[in-house]
This record gives structure tokens, sequence and C-alpha cells, in this order.
């Protein structure tokens, strides 16, 4: 089963510590020299003079980076439920693509932890979006991009699916493992699933028309499952999409993606199947906000078909419809056109 293994396979590649905290600077030893137990020499007199002389009493020392993103991570890890060992890397770099005077002065000028993650709320967004997600969330989208940069079989319509079905098994306190390793090393990881492997280096080329049909109707039955019902009336469009993207896109799955799908041991619960509706691009149809009827829209299709546009199917072409916004805009101006030029004109 496609990444049903990840946490298995990734358990060996990282040994946690047990603290999970960021490395501490000792706030007492900044390594700032007291002035006054300098003796006074010419020298001495001459860098006192300098603009730059950091020792300067009336010219206050900027704290470094590694104390500031220091005090950054201490405060979020008590406050973010997406901040802890397993995401401190991720975010210690976050931190540190921020630093500079104003934010490292900000701060350390801050009084409680709760205005030092005012600072970061307005002067980091990223790492405020951190902040507030499961260390999983940010673990599978680590994991989506790998596939992307890895597998020569990716698909950008997979992107999400992966995302979600990844969510679906991970458990935070594993969610490092993820985050801790290259994405070269993840890979090579995942490589032992055969159903993995398939789908992520598999024959280059798409599957036959058959296979494609079969993965096509089970895929829609189990969207059925998971939008409790509210694609069956796009079944045919769904089905018709499927494929056309299966035997004939140009990022077609690997032929070994879909046999392992079409076979006995992969059911609506398994993934990818048990992704499928919710994720992109069906997103609209299975949330039931398309705002206009499957009909009208195979009628608004068929019209392009008939002004010449080549498309596999008005059923197919129905269903894309839905992938963007404004699904029902588009084919309500087209069905009220009255030639060929307006209806182009209404995409």
């Amino acid at each position: 089963m496609i990444l049903r293994l990840l946490l298995g396979a990734l358990a060996w590649l990282m040994a946690c510590g047990s603290d999970g905290g960021s490395a501490k600077v000792d706030g007492g030893a900044s390594g700032a020299v007291d002035d006054g137990a300098l003796p006074e020499t010419d020298a001495g007199r001459d860098s006192a003079t300098d603009e730059s002389d950091a020792g300067d009493a009336s010219t206050p020392r900027l704290p470094t980076c590694n104390l500031v993103c220091d005090r950054v991570l201490d405060c979020a890890t008590a406050r973010c439920v997406g901040i802890g060992w397993q995401t401190a890397r991720v975010a210690q770099g976050m931190c540190e693509d921020v630093c500079g005077p104003a934010f490292n002065h900000d701060v350390m000028a801050a009084v409680d932890c709760a205005a030092v993650m005012n600072v970061v709320t307005s002067a980091a967004p990223s790492l405020s979006a951190l902040c507030n997600e499961r260390p999983c969330a940010s673990a599978c989208d680590a994991f989506a991009d790998c596939t992307k940069t890895e597998c020569e079989r990716y698909a950008p319509l997979t992107h999400e699916a992966i995302v979600q079905s990844c969510m679906g098994w991970c458990v935070d306190d594993n969610a490092g493992d993820i985050l801790a390793v290259t994405c070269e090393d993840l890979i090579d990881s995942l490589d032992n699933d055969p159903s993995f492997a398939a789908g992520c280096h598999g024959t280059l080329g798409c599957a036959d028309v058959d296979a494609c049909t079969t993965y096509a109707e089970k895929t829609a039955a189990c969207m059925s499952i998971n939008c409790e019902g509210r694609t069956d009336e796009f079944e045919t469009g769904i089905v018709a999409a499927l494929i056309d993207y299966c035997a004939h896109a140009e990022d077609c799955p690997a032929p070994e993606s879909i046999a392992i799908i079409n076979g006995e041991t992969v059911t609506c619960d398994d993934p990818p199947l048990d992704a499928v509706g919710p994720a992109a691009p069906f997103t609209s149809i299975c949330a039931g906000t398309v705002g206009v009827s499957f009909s009208d829209l195979v009628s608004a299709c068929q019209t392009l078909i008939d002004c010449g546009a080549e498309l596999a199917s008005a059923e197919a072409c129905a269903t894309g419809l839905t992938f963007a916004a404004g699904a029902d805009t588009k084919a309500n101006c087209i069905n009220a056109t009255i030639d060929c030029g307006g209806a182009f004109g209404c995409l």
C-alpha cells in the first residue's frame, strides 16, 4: 500500500534525543568585556573613539542571532502545537532567515513570551504558521515535496493526495523522522516498498485503456464513499476524466501503480484511494459546491466541441471545468451564447 510503510521504513533513520530543545546560549557568558577592566592606554582610547566600537557603553550590543532564536524557540516550544523537537530544526531555520537588527532588538526587548510571539507573528509569518499546525502537516508537505524532486513519475495531480494520505497515518511524535533526513535518503528508504517504488520510479508511458477503466471506476466508487454520495451526479464525468488522465496524460501514473491500485488488496480504506475526493482536483465536487448541474456542464462542453474544441469528451470536459473556480459562471455563460466566439470568450 502506497505510503503505509513510511513510518516503519524511517524508524531506523534517526535516533532522536529526548530533550529536543535547541542549543542553549548561556545568557551570562555573552563574551562582552567590561570596559572598566581594561587599562587606559592610547590604544584603548583610540578604540573608544571608533564609531563602530561595540564596547562603547552608549551603544548597546546587538544580540546574536543564536541568542535571539534561542529565546524564540523557547517561547514557541511552550506555546505552539506545531513546534517541538520534531520541527525544531525547521523552526530554527525560519528564525535565522529573519534575523536582523530590528527583529533581534524586538525579540530581546519583549517583556514575556506573549510579546515575543507577537514579534514573530508580524516579522516571521512562516514561523507563525508553523506554530499553529501539527508537526505532521509540515512533515507530510515536506514528504510530498520530496516526491517532486526525487520521483521520475511524480504527477502534480497526486501532490495533495499524498499530503492528505500522509496526514491520515502520520503521528506527530514521529514527524521529526521525516523532517530530519534529506529527500534523497527519505525516498531511498521508501523504495523498499514495491508500491511506493512503482509510483515513484515506474515504467515510462501510460497504462492501457482497459486497466485505466478499471482504475477509474474503482476510484469513482471510493470517491462516492469518501464524499458521502455528493459525487454521484458526476460519476460519468469523473470516470471519463480519470480514464483520459490515466491513459493519455503527459503525467499519467505509472502502469505499475495502476496495477497495484486495481488489485484486490487495495481497498477504499487504503492509500491512495482513502484520499480521493476531498483532495484536489475533485474538492468542489466532493464538497457539493460546484454551483451548477452536471448536465449543464456537459451541455456547455458539447457546445465547445461543436465549435471545434479538441476535448476527450463532453463528460470529461464537464468534470475538468470544476477543477478551477467559476465553473458555474463559465457554464451559464457558454449555454447563453449564440455563437462560437462568444462561447470561447466565456472561458
